[in-house]
C-alpha cells in the first residue's frame, strides 16, 4: 500500500499547522492596527486642508466687522449697477405691484419675509407697494431728465448730471428700505447679464451685416443687382432696429455693456471673496476648538 505524504499524516500535525496559522494571522492583525492608515509621505487631502486652515488667523471682532463692511460694500456696488438701469427698475416696480396683489412670494423677496405673521402680511405688502410707488415716481423723473439732457446736449450737461446722481441716490435709498434678499438682487443681476449678452450678440451680427451691406451697395452701384443688394441692406437695417430696441429696453448702449458687466462682476466678486474669508475664519475657529 502506498504511503501517504507526511503533510496528510495525523490530526496532530494538522493541529500544529492550524495553531501557527492562527498566530501569524493574529500578528498581522495587530500590525495592521498599529500601522497608520497613511504614511507622512503619502498624500492626505484632509490633513493638507486642515494644515492650510490652521494657518488662517482666528477671526477677531475687528476682523468680523471689516469683512461685514466688505460684503456690504460689494452689495452696494452691485445695487448701484443693477438699479441704475431702467430695465431693472421697471421690473422692480412691476414686482411691487405683484406683491401688493399677493401674487409674489414675499418670503423669497425680502429679508425676514418668512417670519412675517399672516396678519402682518397685508400691512407689509402695502408698505412694499408704497415704496415701489415712490421708486416709480423717481424713475419717471430720471427718464424725463435723460430726455432733456439728450435734447439740450452739452448746454445743460453739468446740471443734468447732478440731477441724475441725486436721483440715483434717492432710488437706492428707497431700495434699501425694501430690504431685498440677496437672492432677489442676484436674480436681477442675472437678467441684466442675459440682456447684455443679447445686445452683444445683436451688435456682432450688426457689424457683420454692415460689412455685407457695404458690399451690397457696391454691387448695386456696379451691376445694379437690386435683389441681392437690397436684401443685404434690409438685413442690416432690421438688425440695427433690433439692437436699438434692446438698448432702449436695458437702458444702455452696446458700447457701454462691457463696462457695466465689468463693474457688476467686480461687485459680485468682492462679495464672494469676503464671504469666503468669513467661512474660512469660522472653520479655523471650529478647528481650534476641536484641538
Amino acid at each position: 500500500m502506498r504511503k501517504q505524504p507526511e503533510y496528510f499524516e495525523g490530526d496532530e500535525d494538522r493541529g500544529k499547522f492550524s495553531l501557527l496559522e492562527d498566530a501569524l494571522r493574529d500578528e498581522a492583525i495587530e500590525e495592521a492596527r498599529e500601522k497608520p492608515l497613511l504614511q507622512d509621505t503619502e498624500y492626505d487631502p484632509v490633513k493638507i486642508y486642515l494644515k492650510e486652515m490652521s494657518s488662517v488667523p482666528l477671526l477677531t471682532k475687528a476682523g468680523e466687522v471689516e469683512i461685514a463692511k466688505r460684503i456690504e460694500s460689494g452689495r452696494r456696488k452691485v445695487a448701484e449697477i443693477v438699479f441704475a438701469l431702467p430695465f431693472t427698475v421697471k421690473k422692480l416696480i412691476e414686482l411691487g405691484e405683484l406683491i401688493e396683489k399677493g401674487d409674489a412670494p414675499l418670503a423669497e423677496i425680502i429679508q425676514d419675509g418668512e417670519e412675517t405673521f399672516e396678519e402682518d402680511l397685508f400691512t407689509e405688502r402695502k408698505r412694499l407697494f408704497a415704496v415701489t410707488a415712490q421708486i416709480k415716481k423717481l424713475h419717471e423723473k430720471r427718464m424725463a431728465c435723460l430726455k432733456r439732457l439728450e435734447a439740450e446736449g452739452s448746454s445743460g450737461g453739468e446740471k443734468a448730471v447732478r440731477m441724475l446722481e441725486d436721483n440715483t441716490t434717492k432710488i437706492l435709498d428707497k431700495i434699501d428700505k425694501l430690504r431685498l434678499k440677496e437672492g432677489a438682487v442676484i436674480a436681477f443681476s442675472e437678467e441684466i447679464k442675459n440682456a447684455i449678452s443679447g445686445i452683444e450678440e445683436t451688435d456682432k451680427k450688426l457689424r457683420q451685416n454692415g460689412i455685407n451691406a457695404d458690399i451690397g451697395k457696391g454691387i448695386k452701384v456696379k451691376k445694379n443687382l437690386k435683389g441681392g443688394a437690397g436684401a443685404l441692406i434690409n438685413g442690416y437695417n432690421e438688425c440695427r432696429e433690433e439692437l436699438a430696441k434692446k438698448e432702449e429696453a436695458l437702458g444702455i448702449k452696446a458700447e457701454e455693456t462691457k463696462k457695466t458687466l465689468k463693474l457688476l462682476m467686480e461687485g459680485e466678486r468682492q462679495i464672494l471673496e469676503a464671504k469666503k474669508a468669513l467661512i474660512e475664519a469660522n472653520l479655523r475657529l471650529v478647528i481650534s476648538i476641536a484641538k
